[in-house]
């Protein structure tokens, strides 16, 4: 999927249950901000969303937010018309609630 990710055409990409390698990444090619949980740095087999990010959107647009889970990445954006907070949680199928 991330091969088809065309940084042209996509800003922004949440993904849920990502392919992470042997070292605990994903294989977003350079030109992506892979931003992981907060938790990821603790426990990255527990990883569960990531949200990819295109190199073309200024840094200072954009921050991560830092929440106690592996299940949840959040970024806040400046817009022209004022903030805006984008979140990628999972939710497994056993159940409807969020973490």
């Amino acid at each position: 999927m991330l091969q088809l990710l065309d940084p042209d055409e996509y800003d922004i990409a949440a993904i849920q249950e990502p392919y992470l390698n042997h070292n605990h990444n994903s294989c977003a090619s350079h030109n992506w901000f892979t931003l992981y949980p907060k938790e990821h740095y603790a426990i990255p087999q527990n990883t569960r969303s990531i949200m990819l990010i295109n190199k073309r959107i200024l840094t200072n647009k954009w921050s991560q937010i830092n929440l106690t889970s592996s299940d949840v990445t959040a970024i806040q954006m400046q817009t022209p018309s004022g903030p805006v907070i984008l979140i990628n949680m999972y939710n497994d199928a056993r159940n409807s609630e969020g973490v």
